[in-house]
């Protein structure tokens, strides 16, 4: 594959901004920066179209579960949700935690958004409120549930499952009354709340991963596995009852579990295909390149490299397997389009 095309995006107050993430919409790529902002570019020469949303602090996560819709959460503790069609940079919607959020997720429905909170400072010493009640934690973190058919949105809250900073909510593919979510304290927990929103009760099993997660997310053709990238740049892969299957001590260092001696120096995120079935791993250099690896239970297999388009570390991959092409956001505040 090689590059097609590519945006750099301006400088901010004399900075160039990275890149956080890139994902995909029916009407082009959007593309949330450090300076938080949201951008909407075209999906073939990468053309700005719009910037369509903006945060008052960092942007933490985007989801694009809907085409016309883009929802963003972000450390101001607000979710916010752009609706692409609107010339306005006003949210369509708003739902706001008490906490700062570093993840988010929309169930498969579209009915519930669940998102986690970053670890407060002086938690016992505030009051707290989400859905009219007191936040009551001793890890001061939290996870909120919003179901947005409801008047006031507020459905929820869990305050136990964690300890620490919650870097990821996953919500299932096809059950929109199951999620998991992945901590800093090396615990990823998966729940089902079809039956109660008792937080004890709707956790079903807890992966315990002895190290920061990063990132987590569901694998396989029932969405039955998970895998979770520590911020060490491990990588262990589990099943729902949190048996582990494998873990790959250091993706950048082990030379006996990775095949290719490409320059590897950090993880990037991992991306399931559905149509293959098949588990990727995307890695990258200092250099700018980007690695897409496939993963096995025993071993991970190079398959290609993005080179010549980055200069910078590389923050996002979306991948389109089924038209085999490719965008990447980097630190580089460059946006680049692949394709064979």
């Amino acid at each position: 594959m090689r590059c097609v095309a590519f945006q750099q995006l301006p400088t901010t107050n004399g900075k160039i901004p990275y890149i956080n993430q890139v994902s995909a919409v029916a009407d082009g790529i959007i593309a949330s920066t450090s300076s938080n902002n949201v951008f909407l570019l075209d999906n073939s020469n990468l053309a700005i179209k719009a910037e369509i949303g903006h945060h008052q602090k960092q942007i933490t996560n985007t989801e694009t579960k809907k085409n016309n819709f883009v929802a963003t959460s972000s450390l101001d503790g607000a979710v916010r949700v752009w609706d692409l069609r609107m010339s306005t940079r006003t949210p369509a919607q708003e739902l706001m935690a008490p906490l700062p959020l570093l993840s988010f997720d929309i169930s498969c429905d579209g009915n519930f958004v669940i998102a986690g909170s970053e670890q407060a400072q002086n938690f016992s010493k505030k009051k707290y409120m989400f859905c009219n009640k007191v936040l009551d934690s001793e890890a001061n973190t939290a996870i909120f549930f919003w179901d947005v058919r409801k008047p006031d949105f507020e459905l929820t809250s869990f305050v136990e499952s964690h300890s620490n900073d919650i870097t990821q909510i996953k919500c299932h593919p096809t059950n929109p009354k199951q999620f998991l979510s992945a901590s800093t304290d090396g615990l990823a927990c998966l729940y089902n709340f079809e039956k109660t929103l008792e937080e004890n009760d709707a956790m079903v099993s807890s992966c315990n991963v002895n190290i920061s997660i990063q990132q987590a997310g569901y694998f396989g053709p029932d969405s039955n596995y998970l895998f979770c990238l520590s911020d060490m740049n491990t990588l262990s892969l589990w099943y729902e009852d949190s048996t582990q299957i494998s873990n790959f001590d250091s993706i950048i260092n082990s030379e006996q579990e990775i095949s290719s001696q490409k320059s590897i120096d950090y993880v990037v995120s991992c991306s399931f295909d559905s149509n293959s079935n098949n588990l990727y791993l995307h890695s990258g250099n200092y250099d700018g390149d980007v690695h897409l690896s496939l993963l096995y239970p025993d071993r991970i297999s190079d398959e290609t490299t993005l080179s010549a388009g980055h200069s910078d570390i590389v923050r996002s991959v979306y991948w389109d397997y089924v038209n085999y092409k490719a965008v990447t956001g980097g630190e580089d505040g460059r946006i680049c389009f692949w394709s064979v």
